[in-house]
């Protein structure tokens, strides 16, 4: 019995290197084009000045300002370190960050579908987060979402969760909000579901499991914060990371008209026939939610609960961000390809249709990649 066991997980281990290097590879070779455009999008053009600039020893938001946690910039500024400076190392910072966030599609999967479509949609991943809403370029969206999925993949491996892995949810949902601020919405519904789902039994054994997800998520904080003061610039710090973002929010669209603003983005009639590799996997999405919601009728399965709570999460999370610019819904990618999962799911009842749809799913895409690239 042990031997099967060790059986098992050897080829485990095989098929993840080989997802993890396929989907590695198809991330390179999917984004490579992009790579020797030398400007898209001026969001990207910002990083690289801002990090050139704390590679040059100046201090961050002094001798340049820009409306970005510190890690978007000090993410751009360790790679040009690191690969040198140029457009190509921070072009491949973003087809990094795509890979590793396709990868985390797959593993979420892995709990939730079989490994074959777990695949395709680590697949379907790459594409989503690339040819659209000018996902060319290496931005934020790119750069936070490894380490949300992370996040959410974490409290998904199991039923129960427990201390040390309430603390590196914290950590990791405190770092993708030092990349993008407006993930910062994600911490309280994911602090509820570590309360819920906490292995401690008591009340006091809970609160200790919150406590220690609260701590680990303040910590990069209270680390910025000291750092700041130390240096006598704690105002700098405060407007640049509060007081400016607050404004830009509140200034901009509401919730209801970014919803609508997004949503047409995403069902944007164009593409052959008006219809897009975009537009179907919007759909399917739509549809997989409504599977997801009749399953939970049936069954309360926890890990059910936790996606759909990290759904509406990271949602609202984009809604409240303001601007409601079409590269905001690079964060509802991995989601909506997640979604489509479901669907798909469906279809296996019914096998030539399923074969059919998934064709015309990469006819659609061929036709978009085409389009973009």
């Amino acid at each position: 019995m042990k031997a099967i066991q060790s059986l098992n997980k050897i080829t485990a281990h095989k098929n993840l290197i080989f997802v993890t290097l396929f989907l590695f590879f198809v991330s390179i070779i999917y984004r490579f084009p992009f790579w020797f455009i030398d400007a898209m999008n001026w969001d990207e053009s910002t990083f690289i000045i801002m990090g050139k600039s704390i590679l040059d020893g100046n201090f961050l938001y002094y001798d340049f300002w820009d409306l970005k946690p510190p890690l978007a910039f000090l993410s751009v500024s360790a790679i040009m370190a690191l690969l040198g400076e140029s457009i190509y190392s921070v072009r491949f910072l973003g087809a990094f960050s795509v890979f590793i966030s396709s990868l985390l599609v797959y593993l979420i999967g892995r709990k939730l579908f079989n490994p074959y479509l777990s695949l395709l949609l680590g697949f379907l991943c790459i594409p989503m987060m690339s040819i659209y809403f000018s996902g060319q370029s290496t931005l934020t969206e790119h750069l936070a979402m490894p380490f949300i999925l992370s996040a959410f993949y974490i409290s998904l491996k199991k039923k129960n969760i427990s201390i040390k892995s309430a603390m590196i949810i914290g950590l990791l949902i405190s770092l993708a909000s030092m990349v993008r601020l407006n993930m910062a919405y994600i911490s309280i519904p994911m602090g509820i579901i570590i309360m819920i789902y906490s292995n401690r039994s008591t009340i006091l054994g809970k609160i200790g499991t919150l406590t220690a997800y609260a701590f680990s998520g303040l910590l990069p904080v209270f680390i910025l914060i000291a750092f700041y003061t130390y240096h006598g610039e704690f105002d700098l710090l405060f407007n640049s990371m509060i007081v400016a973002p607050f404004s830009y929010s509140t200034e901009q669209k509401s919730i209801f008209q970014s919803l609508l603003i997004l949503t047409y983005y995403f069902i944007k009639l164009d593409g052959f026939l008006y219809i897009s590799f975009k537009f179907v996997m919007f759909f399917t999405a739509l549809i997989g939610v409504i599977i997801l919601l009749l399953k939970l009728h049936k069954d309360n399965n926890h890990k059910l609960i936790k996606l759909l709570v990290f759904s509406l999460a990271i949602i609202f999370s984009v809604l409240s961000s303001g601007g409601a610019f079409r590269h905001y819904l690079i964060q509802l990618s991995p989601v909506v390809v997640i979604f489509t999962g479901f669907f798909l799911e469906k279809l296996n009842d019914f096998k030539y249709i399923n074969y059919f749809f998934i064709l015309t799913i990469f006819f659609f895409l061929a036709l978009d990649s085409e389009d973009e690239l």
